[in-house]
């Protein structure tokens, strides 16, 4: 991915990268199909020089998060997610004796659930590798949420 790359990003090619666009995306579709975990990336960290100010507009605009009927309809999907891998699909799984789809459902839905956090506290879920980790930063009435994922 980073082959022949010496030196800073352009302001375009950098955003193009994670997201897959030069611009914030335009209208509520644009919005749908941008990972949550891009749109984290393409936002997280410091920026230390922009003289031009495009950079920092750009990401001014993804950090104003998502519009909210896109919020809204990504919280109601994934509690749909929720609700069928956990609710549904586990214990069947679980009853009819198929152990890898039901850890399979275990998982689908805990990570349904940690992405829901963020949503709920309006922030962008980073990559699966961080999303736990990074799931204690968010306010502390969402807390709760995420102390039946924590381990010791």
């Amino acid at each position: 991915m980073g082959e022949d790359r010496v030196g800073v990003f352009e302001t375009g090619a950098f955003y193009n990268q994670f997201i897959g666009r030069f611009q914030p995306p335009g209208n509520y579709d644009e919005w749908l199909i941008l990972p949550a975990n891009a749109l984290a990336a393409a936002t997280n960290g410091k920026v230390f020089q922009d003289p031009l100010g495009e950079f920092t507009r750009i990401r001014a605009s993804l950090l104003q998060f998502y519009p909210e009927d896109v919020r809204l309809k990504k919280i109601a999907s994934l509690c749909m997610n929720i609700g069928q891998a956990g609710q549904y699909n586990f214990p069947r799984c679980v009853k009819r004796g198929e152990v890898y789809a039901a850890q399979h459902s275990e998982t689908k839905f805990c990570a349904d659930a940690l992405s829901l956090v963020f949503l709920l506290n309006r922030r962008y879920a980073p990559f699966y590798k961080w999303i736990h980790r990074l799931s204690g930063s968010c306010p502390a009435w969402a807390a709760p949420c995420t102390k039946a994922f924590r381990t010791s």
